[in-house]
């Protein structure tokens, strides 16, 4: 878990790196993906293959979808992008992991915060540490 609380939180000073991110549509009213959401995504598919290569992706950012019974990370590199692209410091980079289509650890961390909130399968939820 050290390492999954590591890699969120170089993702989130990435994120904060981002002063006026460019914004794209997604065609969607009210969906947008921002270049902070891509570059996010991608140094956690990275970071993640790199320390778990038999692991699937589930990302928000990309259209190949995933879900196998193998261990399965699912991404959502910037829960929030709308406040993210306003300036409003309510945002996070949210990971999950499942094995076997059951969920065994989530993670949400806010870095204007610096907090991080847990849930694990079995093992209730709690808040940073």
């Amino acid at each position: 878990m050290n390492e999954l609380d590591s890699l969120l939180r170089a993702a989130g000073r990435m994120m904060l790196d981002y002063q006026s991110p460019k914004v794209f549509s997604k065609g969607h009213h009210a969906d947008f993906v921002t270049e902070a959401d891509i570059a996010v995504q991608s140094y956690l598919v990275d970071a993640l293959q790199r320390a778990y290569p038999h692991a699937k992706f589930l990302a928000e950012e990309e259209e190949r979808h995933v879900l196998t019974d193998a261990l399965t990370f699912i991404i959502d590199p910037i829960d929030g992008t709308t406040n993210f692209a306003n300036g409003i410091p309510f945002f996070g980079v949210a990971v999950a992991y499942l094995v076997e289509h059951k969920t065994q650890l989530g993670v949400v961390y806010n870095p204007v915060t610096d907090e991080a909130f847990y849930a694990g399968r079995g093992a209730g939820a709690w808040p940073n540490d």
